[in-house]
């Protein structure tokens, strides 16, 4: 399975959150990559767009969005990320973010339901 998590924040914030979720021990045996955004006209090098995340293990998914919502409720700046898995698309705004844990089971709820209206 593949997710794809957007940042819409400056890059350095989209490296902080790749760091985290590499250094958290429950993602262990998933690939985690960063998608840079095509270089346009007057740009030095990449800016990172994304997060791809890869694994075959369907329980890690609940790990991926305990460490996505925890993070999100940690921002003192609002921020807003969008998780895609397959057709479903879910957008958090961290001002929204109240108890992460509650955050993560719902954001779980919606990447496993198919019929997720978002």
């Amino acid at each position: 399975m593949t997710l794809r998590v957007e940042i819409f924040a400056d890059p350095d914030t989209l490296r902080a959150v790749e760091r985290e979720l590499r250094s958290d021990a429950d993602l262990r045996g998933t690939r985690l990559s960063r998608i840079d955004a095509p270089i346009k006209p007057g740009e030095m090098g990449f800016v990172p767009d994304a997060l791809q995340w890869v694994t075959d293990n369907n329980t890690l998914l609940a790990a991926l969005a305990g460490a996505v919502a925890g993070w999100l409720g940690r921002q003192r700046q609002p921020t807003r990320v969008r998780v895609r898995l397959g057709e479903r698309e879910i957008e958090l705004e961290s001002d929204r973010v109240k108890d992460a844990d509650a955050t993560a089971e719902e954001l779980l709820r919606k990447l496993r339901d198919d019929d997720t209206d978002v």
